[in-house]
């Protein structure tokens, strides 16, 4: 197996020298006290394959919720792996401390009160951001006896020992991650699989307060037989417009794997103006150009434009990442139905969870057609 360490980058550096970007805040002790950034390594497999190995450590919550920090440390993340023109069919791996909670439990627990003066997200919303950004994917996760907590109190003994005497003595997080590129060599997910290991030295101490992590990856061929399920965007609505200001409009974008996909690619249409009641019923050409196949595992993020004078970062509003498994658990069904088009998905998606102004509705159609002729 030949390996090479080729590059790194930091996510930041505290005099905003070289290529990173200066670390801003000095109250952010984490990003001014610890080196953190990403790691590349090319791995030539015994077999002759290539691999492709990206490992990170994002800004954590342990002050503040840091989302949005995370958010531009993927999007750095993301325009580091781009830079290598990595071919298509070789096999990038993206893993490491992500410090986004999958499911959102990271704040606020009735049982257990964590921060509950912090902001938190609701559902997947910060993972498939994430994920969109990335254009990366996880295989499913199995249960060998540990969970599927990386960040647990009950297994860990160092973790146990920090909360020792604390009011919330529970922590059961998912924060780790070893995610595959979507635009490169692709595994089949029937047989590949990640789950939660136990790391202890001899006496049984554990060596982290994360837990590690292993995935099996498998290139057999897939055997999906599923008809193609596409979807796309059939509605937005303002009930409540994030910028407050008599003058100001929210300027609204639809992101598909991380890249602005609505408004189309007519430069003189960068975003869309909503006030509150106003509402758009996308046209057929719109809906086509956000048309993905479910099986891709899209990401869609509905994202107002920041008031800055370049006009080219946005917050978002929500995220979700499609699947098959992810549509019928939102229908409550256990099969796709058959007729055609499929039943359409309403979100309300509420920025107040992150205590800003803000609300959206948005209206998702699937259809196996290739084309929306409505």
């Amino acid at each position: 197996m030949f390996f090479s360490f080729l590059q790194q980058i930091e996510w930041c550096d505290v005099f905003g020298c070289g290529d990173a970007p200066s670390c801003g805040d000095f109250l952010n002790l984490e990003a001014q006290a610890i080196d953190k950034g990403v790691l590349y390594a090319k791995i030539q497999h015994p077999d002759g394959s290539i691999i492709h190995g990206f490992n990170t450590h994002a800004q954590s919550n342990s002050v503040k919720n840091e989302h949005s920090t995370r958010i531009q440390q993927f999007q750095r993340f993301k325009e580091f792996i781009d830079s290598f023109n990595i071919p298509q069919d070789e096999f990038v791996l993206l893993g490491g401390d992500l410090n986004e909670d999958i499911d959102c439990s990271a704040f606020y627990d009735i049982d257990c009160p964590d921060k509950p003066d912090t902001p938190y997200c609701s559902g997947r919303q910060y993972y498939d951001a994430m994920l969109g950004i990335l254009n990366a994917q996880s295989p499913n996760w199995e249960d060998h006896g540990n969970g599927r907590f990386t960040y647990n109190s009950d297994l860990n003994q160092l973790l146990a020992k920090k909360y020792d005497g604390k009011d919330c003595q529970e922590h059961y997080l998912t924060l780790d991650y070893m995610l595959y590129s979507n635009n490169h060599k692709k595994p089949n997910l029937d047989t590949s699989k990640c789950h939660v290991e136990r790391a202890t030295d001899l006496a049984g101490n554990d060596l982290s307060d994360h837990l590690p992590l292993t995935c099996t990856y498998d290139f057999s061929p897939d055997k999906i037989t599923d008809l193609p399920i596409y979807v796309t965007v059939s509605y937005i609505e303002c009930i409540q417009q994030n910028d407050n200001w008599f003058w100001q409009d929210d300027e609204i974008v639809v992101a598909v794997d991380g890249q602005q996909a609505w408004p189309g690619p007519d430069p003189s249409r960068r975003w869309v103006d909503f006030e509150t009641g106003e509402n758009v019923d996308l046209l057929t050409d719109e809906k086509k150009l956000l048309k993905r196949n479910i099986h891709d595992f899209p990401v869609y993020c509905l994202g107002e434009l920041d008031n800055n004078i370049f006009w080219d970062e946005y917050s978002n509003f929500g995220c979700i990442q499609w699947n098959q498994d992810r549509y019928l658990k939102e229908l409550g069904f256990s099969e796709i139905p058959t007729d055609d088009p499929l039943p359409s998905i309403e979100f309300v998606w509420d920025k107040a969870e992150e205590n800003d102004p803000g609300i959206y509705k948005i209206v998702f159609d699937f259809a196996y057609a290739k084309d929306w002729t409505s």
